[in-house]
């Protein structure tokens, strides 16, 4: 799902289903504008920041397109890369989309592949192909001062921060910027957001996470510092950053008790008199058995005294127990 404007928003479901809705305020109401279908198996979904009428899409084995949400039809449709060097088709699975500016967009896949295509030149492959890791990509996301510098995060918890301009001819790996760490599963959203309160060397610009280790976590993304972590319960799959400060409801101001109040309650008020005073009492009944208890006490002291003194003539002069019989060593022949 993907909020396009104040009353509109996009629904897409993984078989390709897409709806353009429009939501009335006043009414309550919802109604479809526009519906049309973009492909199976579709993983990943994105809105153009920068054009609202745009939204981009891909998948397992549905490359990236990019439609128009006034026509219901795509304006783009990317092409495979070439095959590799045994002739062999790369396969397709796109899992993450952003846009780092109006023309150009950023894939990753589930192949550890960062994909970067440019709408401008009109090549339908991508510009760039860089290689991250060795586990599927699962989220992304551009950061908003344009400096071609992407955070990703894959499968197994890690996430960095890249820099897109490293690709060249001879050199197809991600040029890794900065590490954050503290992850422990799959991470399943990345946001990026400016943060008043947490304003570190000049800069508030922090990045939250969520994914299946139930934690939501927000890291500052220049200085990479872990600064929230919050347990959530349930395996998480997508955040989103809102404007408006949580309200809290009004709890009524509970009757506070004083002392004195305190000490009037007694046990009439509690009724426990009348338990108490059913109960048999067993000291006035039956006084034999405190006699026989008292015998076996005492019985049981003697008993004790008596050997207390038999192990102090026992011992020798050094304060050790003598043995009480010393047994033949026999010898074998």
């Amino acid at each position: 799902m993907q909020i396009i404007a104040e009353n509109k928003l996009v629904t897409c479901v993984d078989k390709g289903l897409m709806k353009l809705w429009n939501l009335d305020d006043k009414n309550y109401g919802k109604t479809i504008v526009n519906e049309f279908k973009c492909g199976s198996d579709i993983f990943a979904i994105k809105k153009n920041p920068f054009n609202s009428n745009q939204i981009a899409t891909g998948g397992k084995e549905n490359d990236l397109k990019i439609w128009n949400l006034n026509k219901a039809e795509p304006i783009f449709k990317a092409k495979n890369v070439s095959d590799n060097w045994i002739q062999l088709r790369e396969p397709v699975w796109v899992t993450a989309i952003d846009f780092v500016d109006e023309n150009r967009v950023v894939v990753g896949t589930g192949h550890h592949q960062v994909r970067v295509y440019d709408l401008k030149t009109g090549i339908r492959r991508p510009i760039y192909n860089l290689n991250y890791g060795e586990n599927p990509l699962t989220a992304l996301m551009v950061l908003p001062d344009s400096s071609n510098r992407v955070i990703v995060g894959n499968t197994r918890g890690e996430m960095e921060m890249i820099d897109l301009r490293s690709a060249t001819s001879k050199n197809d790996q991600c040029k890794t910027v900065k590490k954050y760490k503290g992850f422990q599963g799959t991470i399943k959203s990345i946001h990026i957001e400016n943060s008043p309160l947490y304003n570190l060397n000049g800069s508030n610009l922090c990045v939250a996470t969520c994914g299946l280790d139930r934690f939501l976590r927000v890291h500052h993304v220049e200085s990479s510092m872990l600064l929230s972590k919050v347990y959530l319960k349930s395996r998480l799959n997508c955040l989103l950053f809102s404007k408006h400060e949580p309200t809290r409801p009004e709890h009524k101001k509970t009757e506070e008790i004083e002392e004195d109040q305190i000490s009037i309650v007694n046990s009439e008020d509690l009724g426990t008199d009348d338990l108490w005073s059913d109960i048999e009492t067993i000291v006035d009944e039956h006084p034999s058995l405190i006699k026989k208890s008292k015998k076996k006490l005492e019985k049981r002291l003697q008993d004790f005294d008596s050997e207390s003194l038999k192990d102090e003539d026992q011992k020798d002069s050094d304060g050790f127990l003598k043995p009480k019989s010393l047994k033949k060593i026999r010898k074998i022949k």
